[in-house]
């Protein structure tokens, strides 16, 4: 399966995170086989905060871009 990975960072747009975890999410074979695992990683795996307000914990530290075929990168402010 293709691995997807979105590299959380301080100050990121809540927006930029879940539209494309949305998309990639809805991706399937005709039989409902997910066609993308995607998981999100931060600098040491912690909590980081969004302009919104609230904050996101993502799943893994930068380890796991080392193994994502595809890499995401939210807008952040």
């Amino acid at each position: 399966m293709h691995r997807v990975v979105a590299l959380c960072l301080d100050g990121l747009v809540a927006f930029d995170l879940t539209a494309p975890a949305q998309a990639f999410a809805l991706a399937a074979r005709p039989g409902g086989e997910p066609l993308y695992e995607f998981s999100t990683c931060s600098a040491g795996g912690g909590e980081v905060r969004t302009t919104s307000g609230f904050g996101v914990s993502p799943q893994a530290g930068l380890a796991a871009l080392r193994r994502a075929d595809t890499v995401v990168v939210p807008g952040y402010a």
